[in-house]
């Protein structure tokens, strides 16, 4: 089973990964406070900034993983997604660079994997970073 989210005032719809913020290697900082997701039906929904560096997190695994069907996956599916949700952040006038609260690590980690993912992708890809404050 999946669990989809509709953004609220738009027509995109995401898959939603359930998280345990004391996994190993999940980066989640402490300074991530309850007030900052969203909850529906008592779920806590990340905000879209934190869904953009894990899918960035989960794209950079993969590419770097070796194994084919990973480099695929990243090449293909998380792009598409990657490329998706900086339209809808840039449509909810969401800059995550502006996320002081989330810490130093947080913002390196971002900028680093944004850097990446542009210079892997190109003109297309540098542009929606662009637009939401890369």
């Amino acid at each position: 089973m999946k669990l989809y989210y509709r953004i609220p005032r738009t027509r995109h719809t995401i898959k939603i990964d359930l998280l345990l913020s004391d996994e190993p290697g999940l980066e989640t900082p402490s300074s991530l406070r309850p007030s900052h997701f969203e909850y529906i039906n008592e779920i806590p929904i990340a905000p879209l900034y934190f869904v953009l560096y894990h899918k960035l997190m989960g794209w950079d695994t993969r590419l770097d993983s070796g194994e084919s069907w990973k480099e695929e996956k990243a090449n293909n599916v998380d792009y598409h997604d990657i490329l998706d949700l900086c339209d809808i952040l840039f449509e909810e006038d969401v800059k995550p660079l502006s996320k002081t609260h989330m810490g130093k690590l947080y913002s390196e980690n971002l900028k680093a994997r944004a850097d990446l993912f542009v210079e892997i992708y190109g003109r297309s890809a540098r542009n929606k970073f662009r637009r939401i404050g890369f």
